[in-house]
């Protein structure tokens, strides 16, 4: 009997009738888990689908992961591929979790050998980095509705090819993820919609809409930034609030936009009672940042505002430079 194994990404984006306030919603305590309990076998094939649906109000996402053999669902046991390509994924979700079960693998990334724990290493840093970006997600979700994880026809409705590229999303507006979702590949197709974009970690120029080939190995899954974004990150921590936030920084990429920052204290529903500050930031063609306090209710503000300029860098390679007080 073959065994095929079928590693199902299912993204329903359900409209719902409930919305929860940021308070409730921090990057840590949203409505996803990302399972990595199940395996990998010869004869491995993976699909992603994005799929969007108008209901009422809020979002609801789901991913799956199972093989089958002969029309049967069966649990089967983690493998070291599976794991990194996984927590790739998982880095960019609403809730970032290893999840596992009785009668199955251990599931610590150091069971999974070095390099898997390296990769493991490096996105959890990533996900760490970019929690400032995915609370302005929530802010916004709890405003607006929309989603923190969105199909590519969500934002580009009158693009026919985003409207079944189905194995990609955004993460918000500006961040475009492609996974690698098939076993032993280290190159995909990735479809870029219109504008400009910069390629995350390489920070290479690149004009949409457009296919191409992107080099991926193990430790690489392709994201994106759109030209004339700017995204709050900060330097990785063990855990959300190890340490205070007195600095605000901001990664920015060449092109004209505009960007909103939120922060409160991420406890309680003080926000409500008007106890937050709003930031409002544009950056022009030429990478000039300037900003705005738009809303002053937070008794514990940045102490200073940095600022990165990303366009034909890594993550590694830019330099950081305050932001002038007159600037905000």
């Amino acid at each position: 009997m073959r065994r095929m194994l079928s590693c199902v990404l299912m993204m329903s984006l359900l409209l719902c009738s409930c919305k929860a306030g940021v308070g409730e919603m921090t990057p840590d305590t949203a409505a996803l888990a990302v399972r990595d309990t199940y395996g990998n076998l010869a004869g491995w094939s993976s699909t992603v689908d994005v799929t969007a649906e108008v209901g009422d109000k809020v979002f609801d996402f789901t991913l799956d992961a199972q093989w089958r053999r002969e029309g049967e669902t069966v649990l089967a046991i983690t493998a070291p591929e599976l794991l990194a390509r996984w927590v790739q994924v998982g880095c960019f979700s609403p809730l970032f979790r290893n999840h596992s079960a009785l009668g199955t693998r251990k599931q610590e990334p150091w069971q999974f050998g070095k390099e898997v724990l390296d990769i493991y290493r490096k996105y959890v840093k990533l996900r760490y980095r970019l929690i400032p970006y995915f609370y302005d997600l929530f802010y916004e979700e709890e405003r607006t509705g929309a989603p923190i994880m969105r199909p590519l026809v969500l934002q580009y409705e009158k693009d026919r090819t985003a409207r079944t590229c189905n194995d990609e999303f955004l993460v918000g507006g500006n961040i475009l993820v492609a996974p690698v979702v098939e076993p032993g590949t280290d190159k995909r197709m990735v479809y870029l919609p219109e504008g400009v974009w910069y390629d995350y970690w390489t920070g290479a120029r690149l004009t949409g809409p457009a296919w191409f080939v992107k080099d991926a190995p193990l430790d690489t899954c392709p994201v994106y930034v759109k030209g004339g974004s700017i995204i709050p990150v900060m330097e990785p921590q063990s855990y959300v609030g190890e340490k205070p936030l007195e600095e605000l920084m901001l990664e920015v990429y060449p092109g004209e936009g505009g960007y909103d920052h939120y922060l409160d204290n991420g406890e309680d529903f003080a926000y409500r009672e008007g106890k937050y500050h709003q930031y409002h930031f544009e950056v022009t063609e030429e990478g000039h940042v300037t900003g705005e306090v738009v809303h002053a209710g937070y008794g514990e503000p940045y102490k200073r505002i940095l600022v990165c300029r990303r366009g034909g860098r890594g993550p590694e390679g830019a330099p950081w430079e305050e932001l002038a007080a007159g600037c905000f």
